[in-house]
């Protein structure tokens, strides 16, 4: 809706050379954009229904009938299906063959060699004249020309298209589309129904008959979990694309989306074989925890080389390592990135809107923004190189922010996770008793520098096979939660100890397990507290984010060292402060000797101390 309003208003202007044209011409634009400019795709019928609604109301116009959109705003999952034509020359793929929950893992096995003999067998086979679309976009010209004046012009539009639909080249692909993704779908076992193999899809392509049971499993498969092909949807859309492999041969301005907005589920529960198929097209995606990252993905095949991508997405894209595949995909083609924060009083999570665009991996920098009452500010721009180097989208990052990067940068040697790892507890709370055999530790029972009381217990008959994860005398535990959910705070406390007993560990606890002798317990317990260090996880490694954060090894990994050496520079002042945990002048002292540590200027250090509670209050 807000982009028909946008365009129509500029496509009012443009005509009545006004800067703000009356409201019946901007109405008049705005039903025209939608009719030639608007597609949609949404999974649920309802949703859909409720799109063309909407639209109806935004661009009514006195006197005309409600615009036909029918082949504009479809359903459809718009993940599942085939997006590009050109897979169907492949043959079925092996992988539709992987066996899941309730499948006969020998049926799939032979089906899966099969398949492979199949498909090896007609890789000879041309199919290109089967698979052009260029009939179906010669079909569909009458439903974009034809105008919208009249009741009957809206019924002559809603009959060409059920007469395209009805064309027997366009059932063809169709059928052939179905076939191609009902591979993954349908069941493996001894049903004694065929199996959609390789070869069923390449006679039906040539033409040859198929089992009828073939196309009715594939149509029932379709139907029942909404498959949605792109090209045959959107002829007009792709003609050409499949052709116009090499982009900078042809222009190809009339082929694939010019803009695509959206706002992605991100919390999304894929069923084992939609997962199949989503692995096999997005490979790179196959660890990726955020049913977003599909949606980011399919968006970027969709748009054309000089197009836009813009995307409502979490935060936690810019920073997560549950992202990390998603931010390798799109760091060469982001433009902006606009922070917002928490988008909407009833979701706690914090926002991002994320900009992307193929013609962007021409350009060294991104903008970065944030948006604030008064509206959009833009921060600055970031050199990508510097951002790989973050390994985040720094949307967090003022400018304080990145003079002080840079010099840490400039002095860091190694890492924390080149000497150290970290182990998380097990899961007890269920287990836990006000009392027991074992004492176990919690993250809330660690305090800096203090030796943990434990109020909580476990009994070892209620353990079963349940493993524990303890303590070893001399070692550095830490809370690994260490911001929260619902009364975040603009920062992050790493917040540890070192314990010289065994103890079982619940998972709101890490433990650190130093592979060098030569770095004591306390000295890195010290170091990982200073408020520089605290400074560069929450800037450099969360992007400020303020929701809950999990301290565990791929931040300590992150955590610059100026070399192992130095942290023997901190051990004395460790000791005295695990002696005495709130005395002021000793975390003055620590504070004071990392920042040397790392050469940061006085006007720095004075920036750092702003963000930061002191810790001999806490």
């Amino acid at each position: 809706l807000a982009a028909a309003r946008r365009l129509g208003k500029e496509l009012a202007r443009i005509r009545t050379g006004e800067e703000e044209p009356a409201p019946e011409r901007v109405r008049e634009a705005v039903r025209e954009v939608i009719t030639h400019c608007i597609y949609g795709v949404d999974k649920n019928p309802l949703a859909v229904e409720l799109c063309k609604v909407a639209l109806w109301i935004e661009g009514h116009t006195p006197g005309r009938p409600l615009t036909f959109l029918d082949h504009r705003i479809r359903c459809g999952d718009s993940l599942v299906g085939v997006s590009d034509l050109s897979v169907l020359k492949e043959g079925i793929p092996d992988e539709a063959f992987q066996p899941v929950s309730g499948d006969d893992k020998k049926i799939a096995q032979a089906l899966k060699k099969r398949n492979k003999q199949e498909r090896t067998g007609q890789l000879t086979l041309k199919f290109d004249a089967q698979i052009d679309l260029s009939p179906l976009a010669t079909h569909y010209a009458p439903l974009t020309d034809l105008p919208e004046n009249t009741p009957e012009q809206v019924r002559r539009k809603k009959e060409l298209f059920k007469k395209q639909h009805a064309d027997p080249h366009y059932v063809r692909l169709k059928q052939a589309c179905d076939l191609w993704t009902a591979a993954f779908f349908q069941p493996l076992t001894t049903d004694h129904s065929p199996a959609i193999t390789s070869e069923a899809l390449s006679d039906h392509l040539a033409g040859r008959p198929i089992d009828k049971r073939l196309n009715g499993k594939a149509e029932a498969l379709s139907e029942q979990h909404h498959f949605f092909h792109w090209p045959l949807e959107f002829p007009e859309v792709f003609f050409g694309a499949e052709k116009l492999l090499d982009k900078t041969q042809q222009d190809i301005s009339a082929s694939l989306f010019d803009i695509i907005l959206g706002n992605p589920p991100y919390g999304a529960i894929f069923s084992e074989r939609e997962k199949k198929i989503l692995h096999y097209k997005y490979p790179i995606f196959v660890k990726a925890k955020n049913s977003a990252a599909y949606f980011i993905a399919i968006a970027s095949s969709l748009v054309y080389n000089k197009g836009y991508v813009g995307f409502v997405v979490p935060k936690s894209l810019t920073f997560s390592a549950a992202w990390s595949s998603t931010r390798e995909l799109i760091y060469p083609q982001i433009s902006k990135v606009i922070d917002v924060g928490q988008a909407w009083p009833n979701v706690l999570l914090e926002q991002i809107l994320l900009v992307f665009s193929p013609d962007a991996s021409n350009r060294p920098t991104i903008k970065l923004g944030r948006i604030y009452k008064q509206g959009i500010s833009f921060l600055h721009e970031t050199n990508k190189t510097i951002m790989k180097r973050l390994g985040i989208v720094p949307t967090g990052m003022s400018l304080e922010d990145y003079q002080l990067f840079k010099v840490i940068l400039k002095n860091a040697k190694t890492t924390c996770g080149e000497f150290c790892t970290t182990q998380r507890g097990a899961g007890l709370q269920k287990y836990l008793r006000p009392q027991g055999d074992i004492p176990v530790v919690l993250g809330r029972d660690i305090s800096e520098f203090i030796k943990p009381v434990c109020s909580h217990f476990i009994n070892m008959q209620d353990l079963q096979n349940k493993k524990l994860t303890f303590t070893t005398k001399g070692q550095a535990i830490f809370q690994n939660i260490v911001a929260h959910l619902t009364k975040p705070k603009d920062h992050i406390r790493l917040i540890g100890t070192v314990v010289n007993e065994e103890l079982a560990c619940a998972d709101t606890v890490n433990l650190l397990n130093i592979q060098d002798n030569s770095i004591s317990p306390l000295s890195l317990a010290g170091y990982l507290m200073t408020d520089l260090i605290n400074w560069f996880v929450y800037v450099c490694i969360y992007n400020r984010a303020v929701r809950t954060m999990h301290f565990d090894g791929y931040v300590l990994a992150k955590i610059p060292v100026p070399s192992l050496e130095c942290l023997k520079d901190v051990e004395k002042i460790a000791q005295l402060l695990h002696q005495f945990p709130r005395n002021e002048r000793y975390w003055k002292d620590l504070n004071q000797v990392v920042y040397d540590l790392f050469k940061v200027p006085t006007v720095l250090r004075e920036y750092v101390e702003t963000m930061h509670k002191p810790r001999w209050k806490s």
